[in-house]
């Protein structure tokens, strides 16, 4: 159901980037205020998704902002590979990172969900860096 009349919100038209513009309730990545279009997926009930559907249609600004912002993540979900060439694209130089040995220290978890128990240092350290800012370090036993 759609609004009517002077009630109906803005349409805009120009190039999409789909990672800041168009949006999902599974988490999202950019600013509040480019967002264009929102998916809202099908684990929402269909009474849920219709007041969902009306705070983001005819709320005021400040309330749909913080809608957004409740499922922004934190951290892009780009693709290591793909940041890696437009670094390399836009003529940016190559800096290895520091890996640092600390003693007696652990990194709980695991990073983007990869359980694998490596064992080979330098084959961890390759995943980690794949993972991009998802993963801080690997832990030795």
């Amino acid at each position: 159901m759609l609004p009517v009349g002077a009630d109906m919100p803005r349409v805009a038209l120009g190039l999409m980037d789909t990672e800041q513009q168009f949006v999902t309730f599974d988490g999202w990545f950019g600013f509040a205020d480019e967002v264009v279009s929102v998916e809202v997926g099908g684990f929402v009930q269909e009474s849920d998704r219709k007041i969902l559907f009306d705070r983001l249609l005819m709320g005021d600004p400040e309330d749909t902002r913080q809608l957004l912002m409740s499922f922004r993540k934190m951290t892009s979900p780009k693709r290591p590979t793909q940041r890696l060439y437009e670094r390399v694209f836009a003529g940016e130089e190559y800096m290895p990172c520091q890996w640092e040995h600390v003693p007696n220290a652990y990194i709980g978890g695991f990073a983007g969900g990869v359980e694998t128990i490596f064992t080979d240092m330098a084959e961890a350290r390759c995943e980690c860096l794949l993972l991009g800012a998802e993963c801080r370090g690997v832990t030795c036993e």
